[in-house]
């Protein structure tokens, strides 16, 4: 992921697992991707994972205090500037306490 937002000179990308490596089968998709760059469609397969990489210069036009980082993902969307890295890893996120619980068995 670091090496494609370095090498493409990209503004931001996200880390997304497809959900059928994800260990918490509950978890549906929040994404696809098309060539990297994240759709967001009736049906999606790609989880975020938690992990991304942006350029400062994005929050120019937001004034410092609470906001939703899903604002600034909208809108690169709609413009196709969020872009994505599929991860080919399993994918365990610590959903509640039930999931943790079957992590720990596994």
């Amino acid at each position: 992921m670091e090496n494609f937002f370095f090498l493409t000179k990209v503004q931001n990308i996200l880390l997304l697992a497809n959900e059928s490596l994800s260990f918490d089968k509950n978890l549906k998709g929040d994404f696809n991707l098309k060539k990297n760059t994240i759709k967001k469609e009736k049906f999606n397969n790609l989880i975020y994972t938690g992990c991304q990489i942006m350029n400062k210069s994005l929050f120019d036009s937001y004034v410092v205090s609470n906001f939703s980082i899903l604002d600034i993902w909208n809108e690169l969307i709609n413009k196709d500037e969020l872009y994505g890295y599929e991860s080919l890893e399993d994918f365990r996120h610590l959903t509640d306490l039930e999931i943790y619980k079957q992590l720990l068995k596994n």
